[in-house]
């Protein structure tokens, strides 16, 4: 009796996890290959190889207007020091409307911060 009460609980549970599992496969859906790109440009990043991340991110935004792909370049080019393009792509960004975006507002920020810094210690030799 026992035993049979083990089986039909471990079978629920098994059915559950199944569902869930399930579930959660048709909520994701299949990857696209453009968050695939997403994703290569953003280890590109993390590996400080901000020249190819550059080019990929430049590549997505050719391809479709996405707010991750703005905030990428950003990132990217500030961290080659090339802040006034990454200014001119946080204002893209704002002028399609991703003004609201937390990876474009995070990005804006550090891109100010990098500004900042720059333009308050030009001549003290200080590099980031």
């Amino acid at each position: 009796m026992k035993g049979c009460i083990l089986v039909a609980c471990c079978a629920r549970l098994l059915s559950f996890g199944v569902i869930f599992i399930l579930c959660h496969l048709v909520y994701l859906g299949p990857i696209s290959a453009q968050q695939k790109d997403l994703a290569y440009a953003g280890n590109l990043l993390k590996a400080k190889k901000y020249n190819e991340a550059e080019s990929t991110y430049r590549q997505l935004l050719r391809s479709d207007k996405l707010a991750d792909s703005y905030a990428g370049l950003a990132e990217s080019l500030a961290m080659q020091h090339k802040i006034r393009q990454a200014l001119l792509v946080l204002k893209e960004a704002r002028a399609n409307n991703f003004a609201n975006d937390a990876n474009v507002l995070a990005v804006g920020g550090h891109v100010s911060y990098l500004h900042a810094h720059a333009v308050s210690y030009p001549y003290w030799g200080l590099h980031f």
